[in-house]
């Protein structure tokens, strides 16, 4: 079968040559379609077709572990397959496990990220909450009109976006909103405006008191923070040797300054995380 796979994160020279080699473990390089890069980075993108008899599913989980170079790659599928069957138990487990890392407690953000798991694979997914995390480790992500940080599952869902082709992420994203456009049209319409409940002898007068949202429980926060220290050390794992293959020359000399900026920023964050929880540190 030929399966169409979007290939991000790809060096800025990167050749076909290159992408072949690292696809062809997995089938036959059929065709190669470059893309512009994401705005404001450098790093190249491309649309491989493979002739192949593995799932996708799989392809797309090998991938997410390789480096062109001393760059990994992001990968996922350029178009949605006719079928992804039923998501699973265990991915519905995951989700669950990894919207307490991104503090999500909303239905609707928990199922999206069962359906990210589900199409696109754990790796893709925990790549993102990396990512994530990086970002937020730096300073954080303003919103666009710039009022305020996104949260933590913000900036994931967003740079998981930026990894999708227009029609995975239509696929993944724009269903979601049709299915609450479905769901306002078949609510009942608003009733008059009523009038306020009379108290009824022996009650309080007055609106009730409203309802506060409980805390995260201790253990809650230790978990989410165990996952944000997890991605903050792979973070850091990952500048250190990419700065190692610099000095050795194994790679470009571009960036240099910047790796040794991640390394610092994350090991202060990590310095930090452990002083805000020193349960870490056992």
């Amino acid at each position: 079968m030929k399966v169409q796979y979007y290939v991000c994160d790809l060096p800025p020279d990167c050749t076909d040559e290159q992408l072949s080699n690292l696809l062809q473990p997995h089938g036959a390089v059929t065709a190669i379609e470059w893309s512009s890069p994401r705005e404001g980075s450098d790093l190249r993108r491309a649309v491989a077709t493979l002739e192949t008899d593995v799932a996708p599913r799989r392809i797309i989980d090998r991938l997410n572990r390789q480096c062109v170079g001393a760059q990994p790659v992001v990968v996922t599928l350029a178009v949605p397959a006719k079928k992804f069957g039923t998501i699973s138990n265990a991915n519905r487990r995951r989700s669950q496990k990894i919207a307490r890392m991104l503090a999500e407690t909303e239905s609707g953000p928990i199922g999206s990220l069962a359906k990210i798991i589900h199409i696109c694979g754990i790796r893709f997914t925990l790549r993102m909450v990396k990512q994530a995390f990086a970002i937020e480790a730096a300073g954080g992500m303003m919103l666009p009109d710039g009022s305020r940080k996104r949260t933590i599952g913000g900036v994931f869902f967003y740079q998981a976006r930026s990894y999708l082709s227009p029609a995975m992420h239509a696929y993944l994203f724009t269903f979601h909103k049709n299915n609450k456009t479905k769901k306002k049209a078949a609510a009942p319409a608003p009733q008059a405006e009523a009038q306020p409940d009379t108290p009824k002898p022996g009650s309080p007068a007055g609106p009730e008191p409203p309802v506060v949202a409980a805390a995260p429980s201790p253990d809650e926060a230790l978990i989410a923070a165990r996952g944000q220290l997890a991605a903050l050390r792979e973070q850091r794992r990952d500048a250190q040797a990419k700065l190692d293959a610099v000095r050795k020359g194994q790679a470009k000399t571009t960036g240099v300054f910047s790796l040794m900026k991640q390394v610092v920023d994350t090991q202060k964050a990590i310095d930090t995380l452990l002083a805000e929880h020193p349960a870490l540190k056992t």
